[in-house]
């Protein structure tokens, strides 16, 4: 097994670094949208590698070696975090967003952003990691989606994740719980059917 190489490292960071910068602050709400949606909120992406790394050893990789483990991050923003997840640890990445300027940022980059209400939907199995970091500033739609990534995630999903409203199932596997520094961390759904 070889190395990857730095320098393709390090463009990649590079790129993450100035994406974000770049979009950091640019986004204009109206009053009821400040209320709801939390701005994108740029998550350092060193300490995001270091949650992805130590994250990793609990991935449930599919049984054949050429395919790869699948993301999905919530509340994508311009795609850095997933970039960072696909470039750096191997996966298949997807995302959603609500709004399109970001999503369009991330689609620039060859990523799989759909723009839509994270919200609304419930396809949240079938992902082997899924990421996401305070969508709604609204406390009572940020339980409800946490709710539901709780409850629609597969068994044994890794769930990576900052600034919750409150804290995963109790039957959950904490690899990670900072949830009286940041509220964040990184949890397992159990493998048992039926469990949450």
């Amino acid at each position: 097994m070889s190395a990857p190489d730095a320098r393709d490292l390090a463009a990649v960071l590079r790129t993450v670094l100035q994406i974000e910068q770049k979009v950091r602050g640019t986004l204009r709400q109206d009053e009821a949208e400040h209320a709801m949606f939390t701005p994108w909120m740029p998550f350092q992406p060193f300490r995001f590698i270091a949650m992805a790394a130590e994250a990793l050893p609990e991935i449930s990789f599919p049984p054949d070696p050429r395919d790869c483990p699948r993301a999905l991050e919530i509340g994508a923003g311009p795609g850095t975090k997933m970039l960072l997840l696909q470039e750096l640890f191997g996966f298949e990445v997807h995302g959603i967003e609500y709004y399109d300027e970001y999503a369009v940022t991330g689609r620039a980059l060859g990523l799989d952003v759909v723009t839509g209400d994270a919200g609304a939907i419930t396809a949240y199995d079938g992902y082997q990691l899924i990421w996401f970091n305070r969508c709604f500033r609204d406390p009572h739609a940020q339980r409800l989606l946490e709710k539901r990534v709780w409850d629609c995630a597969s068994p044994g999903t890794v769930i990576m994740c900052a600034n919750l409203e409150g804290r995963p199932p109790m039957s959950w596997y904490p690899v990670l719980d900072e949830w009286d520094d940041a509220r964040a961390g990184i949890w397992q759904k159990p493998f048992e059917s039926g469990v949450s």
